[in-house]
C-alpha cells in the first residue's frame, strides 16, 4: 500500500502535463479509494464544499457547457466527496525525494544544455501553447553564470508550476518527518529552496519562507533566539526587497506586485463590474471559459489563479464554502496544519483547487498529513 500511494504521488507530479498520460492520475485515485477503503473513514464534513458543487453542475446542465468543464468539477467533486483519500498509511520519504530529484534533474539539463537529455525533455513534455516563458532562448542562451536572468520550469516549462510542485514537496517533508533530527531534514528543505528560487516565482519565494518560518517556530527543540532571529531576518529581508531592484526576479516583490498581481485583480474586477446577475455571482456558470473579459491584458487572458476561478465557476457562495471547509480539516490537525495550511496561499495567484493535477497532490499530501497529525481527541 505505501509503494502504491508512493508512485501515485510521484506520478501525479511528473507525467507529461500536455499528453494523453495525465489521464492516468484519475484511475491513479480510484486504485488508492480501493485498496485503503477499509482504512478510511470519509470525513464528516465533506459535504461543506460538496452541496454547491452539485448545486452549480446542476444548475448549468442545461446550459451549452463544455464536456471539459463538467469533468474537471466532477473531478474536484470527486476528491472532496471522498477526502481523506487514504487511511493511515504515510508516503515513504524515498518517493518524496525522488520527486524532488526528477523535479531539479530537469532544471539542471537545461542549465548545463545536455542536448540529447533536453531534446528527451523536449519529446516528454512538449509545449502545448506559445514560448511564454523563453524555452527556446533558454535552450541556446542559457548557461550557468546568467542562470539567475532566467525562470527554470524545468520540466513543467511554467516556472510557477514548477515552484508550485516544489513547495508542496517540502510541505509534505516537514510534515511527515516532523520530530526526526534535523540534520535530516535541512538538505532536502535547502534543495527545495534553492530550486524554488531558480523558477524566479514570487509566490513560491513566499510560501518557502512562510513553510520556514512556521517550522521553526513549532520545533521546540530550536532556541527562541534563534525563532526571533528568523523574524528579524524575515523583516529586514522582505523591508529591503520592497524598497530595492534587486537582480533576480523571485526576490523583486514590488514588480511582482505591479505586474503580475494587479493584472490578475484587473481581471476579476473587469468580471464582476460586468456582472448584472447576483444570482450568477453567488452560484457561478461552471465553465471558466465562457469568460469574455472587455479588457486586453498583455499576460493574462483568464483568471489564473482560484479566487477567479472559483468564483466564476462556482460563485461566491462556493467559494466561501471551500474555504470553510478547509478551515474545518486545519482546525482539526495539530500544529502541523500551520506548515501545510501555507499551500494554500497559492490559491490567491495561481491554481491548486481548479488544476485537478496538482489539486490530487495536494489532497493526497493533506490526507496524509492530516492522518499523521490529526488530533488525538476527534473520532471522525
Amino acid at each position: 500500500m505505501e509503494h502504491l500511494l508512493g508512485i501515485s504521488l510521484v506520478l501525479s507530479f511528473v507525467l507529461p502535463h500536455t499528453s494523453s498520460l495525465m489521464l492516468l492520475v484519475n484511475p491513479l485515485f480510484f486504485m488508492i479509494f480501493l485498496c485503503f477503503k477499509e482504512n478510511r473513514p470519509v470525513y464528516r464534513y465533506n459535504w461543506i464544499a460538496v452541496i454547491p458543487i452539485v448545486f452549480a453542475l446542476l444548475l448549468n446542465f442545461a446550459q451549452p457547457v463544455k464536456m471539459k468543464a463538467i469533468i474537471n468539477a466532477g473531478t474536484v467533486l470527486m476528491y472532496f466527496m471522498c477526502f481523506p483519500l487514504v487511511g493511515k498509511v504515510r508516503v515513504r520519504n524515498f518517493y518524496l525525494v525522488l520527486t524532488l530529484a526528477l523535479i531539479v534533474f530537469s532544471q539542471l539539463v537545461y542549465i548545463f544544455h545536455v542536448p540529447l537529455l533536453s531534446d528527451l525533455l523536449d519529446r516528454l513534455y512538449p509545449i502545448a501553447e506559445m514560448d511564454v516563458h523563453g524555452v527556446g532562448s533558454m535552450r541556446r542562451n542559457l548557461s550557468w553564470t546568467n542562470v539567475l536572468r532566467y525562470r527554470l520550469g524545468g520540466m513543467y516549462r511554467d516556472p510557477n508550476i514548477c515552484a508550485k510542485s516544489l513547495t508542496m514537496l517540502l510541505a509534505a517533508f516537514l510534515s511527515l518527518n516532523f520530530g526526526k533530527p534535523l540534520k535530516k531534514l535541512i538538505p532536502y528543505a535547502a534543495v527545495c529552496f534553492l530550486a524554488v528560487m531558480a523558477t524566479g516565482s514570487r509566490t513560491g519565494f513566499a510560501v518557502t519562507a512562510a513553510i520556514a518560518v512556521a517550522f521553526v517556530f513549532l520545533d521546540k527543540r530550536i532556541s527562541k533566539y534563534w525563532r526571533w532571529g528568523v523574524v528579524l531576518v524575515a523583516v529586514g529581508g522582505m523591508a529591503f526587497l520592497l524598497s530595492s531592484r534587486f537582480g533576480m526576479r523571485s526576490l523583486n516583490i514590488s514588480q511582482g506586485f505591479q505586474n503580475s498581481a494587479s493584472q490578475k485583480y484587473l481581471l476579476l474586477k473587469d468580471y464582476l463590474d460586468h456582472e448584472e446577475s447576483l444570482f450568477r455571482l453567488l452560484t457561478g456558470y461552471l465553465d471558466y471559459d465562457r469568460f469574455r473579459p472587455s479588457i486586453i491584458l498583455p499576460d493574462i487572458v483568464k483568471f489564473d489563479s482560484d479566487v477567479g476561478y472559483l468564483i466564476y465557476c462556482f460563485g461566491f457562495l462556493g467559494l466561501a464554502a471551500i474555504l470553510v471547509y478547509y478551515v474545518t480539516i486545519f482546525w482539526r490537525m495539530d500544529s502541523m496544519r500551520f506548515i501545510i495550511f501555507a499551500i494554500l496561499l497559492w490559491m490567491l495567484t495561481q491554481s491548486v483547487v481548479m488544476a485537478y493535477r496538482s489539486f490530487f497532490s495536494f489532497m493526497l499530501i493533506l490526507s496524509c498529513v492530516y492522518n499523521a497529525h490529526k488530533r488525538k481527541d476527534e473520532a471522525l
